[in-house]
């Protein structure tokens, strides 16, 4: 049993027939060498064991001194910041490298994220922290390189957004070992800055999503396991828990990128902006980086104030959401009641009236298919007469 307890978690897709037959060889090695056989009746049944007597071994051995190791190479971190010029910037928040599963080394995932218009990535190799020693050595003046990990689970994962590069989380925990799972989330909070559930339904997340801060609800093409995620989401806007989204490739090997990516309002193109930025809500999520969206929330009464994505603006008298977008798609607009708005619009700014229930206003645009282009993170709206706060925590 002790040894059972150890095999690995992963047991999907190609590796499922591996995984039994390893389990069946660990089995009888259990029952046949460390019980004994069973002596059985004519029913079958076990009468008695007859004991395995192992022969005793003995191997003469000595041991030299070899070589001493050499000095390990100092770290080398990536920049915590680039500039300080407030803007939109383009982030894939899920990205491996050759210290995981990945394809390409750091320097190749530098090259290729910025030949493909990102701003820059969160590191997110699976359950390793390795590969954040080294991205200084291949740092580009021009590219963001955000520290973080993937815990990855057999029922689930999720990333940590700026993970201090020493930290280690326990990845070894099953999904009905709740205490053991809080401890782990408790200790990446205090490790790290934001929790994200990721591609919930592409790998079932069977764990409580409530103590992460976001979820990944568009991962790698469109598909229906993301637009499950999406309800998922939604569902918990409306429940009143307010998690940010986020969109990525997952990226491992060669070939895309961007698309998705999350595009990401902040105040400057460094770690902490960007994270802040990310769990404020200042986001949208596009297809592929030719995709530009925008959407502001204004008081009729008073026009000059206005919410961008993420902000929040108390109502005054009848609201707007003005959307503008260099793509044609259908635009919906939502809040927590459902679809207000669903209209097919060309490249250019769409006024929509907002209902007075409104609590927050989010929108989509998608293609004919109804493929997703671009969806944004909610803009809030407060209520004068309203006693509950509707900020996101």
């Amino acid at each position: 049993q002790k040894i059972l307890m150890y095999v690995p978690f992963f047991r999907s897709g190609r590796s499922q027939n591996s995984y039994l037959r390893l389990c069946a060889f660990l089995r009888f090695f259990r029952d046949f060498f460390l019980l004994g056989v069973c002596k059985v009746d004519q029913q079958n049944a076990c009468t008695s064991k007859i004991p395995i007597i192992a022969p005793q071994l003995s191997i003469p051995t000595s041991l030299t001194e070899g070589p001493r190791a050499k000095k390990l190479p100092a770290p080398s971190y990536a920049a915590p910041q680039l500039n300080d010029k407030p803007g939109w910037y383009r982030i894939a928040p899920h990205v491996h490298t050759v210290h995981s599963d990945g394809r390409l080394t750091p320097a190749e995932v530098i090259a290729l994220g910025k030949a493909s218009g990102l701003d820059g990535i969160v590191s997110t190799d699976h359950n390793t922290t390795s590969a954040l020693l080294h991205w200084g050595e291949v740092q580009d003046p021009e590219f963001l390189v955000i520290n973080g990990m993937e815990v990855t689970y057999g029922q689930g994962h999720w990333n940590i957004f700026g993970l201090d590069p020493h930290a280690w989380i326990d990845f070894r925990i099953h999904h009905n070992d709740t205490l053991r799972y809080r401890k782990a989330v408790a200790k990446a909070r205090k490790a790290g800055r934001l929790l994200v559930a990721n591609h919930p339904y592409n790998l079932d997340f069977l764990y409580d999503v409530t103590p992460m801060d976001g979820i990944e609800v568009w991962n790698s093409a469109w598909s229906p396991a993301n637009e499950r995620a999406v309800e998922l989401w939604h569902t918990l806007l409306v429940g009143g828990n307010r998690k940010f989204a986020v969109a990525s490739t997952d990226f491992h090997r060669g070939g895309n990128i961007a698309s998705p990516h999350t595009v990401v309002r902040a105040e400057a193109l460094s770690a902490e902006a960007v994270i802040d930025a990310i769990a404020a809500g200042r986001s949208y999520m596009a297809r592929d980086t030719s995709v530009e969206i925008g959407m502001q929330v204004r008081n009729s009464a008073t026009p000059v104030q206005h919410a961008d994505i993420g902000d929040t603006l108390l109502r005054s008298g009848k609201m707007q959401a003005e959307f503008r977008s260099n793509t044609a798609g259908r635009l919906r607009l939502t809040d927590q009641q459902g679809w207000f708005s669903d209209t097919s619009i060309a490249p250019g700014t769409v006024v929509v009236s907002i209902p007075e229930r409104s609590l927050w206003v989010r929108a989509e645009l998608r293609a004919e298919d109804g493929s997703m282009i671009a969806l944004t993170n909610p803009i809030y709206i407060q209520h004068p007469l309203t006693t509950q706060s509707l900020l996101p925590e």
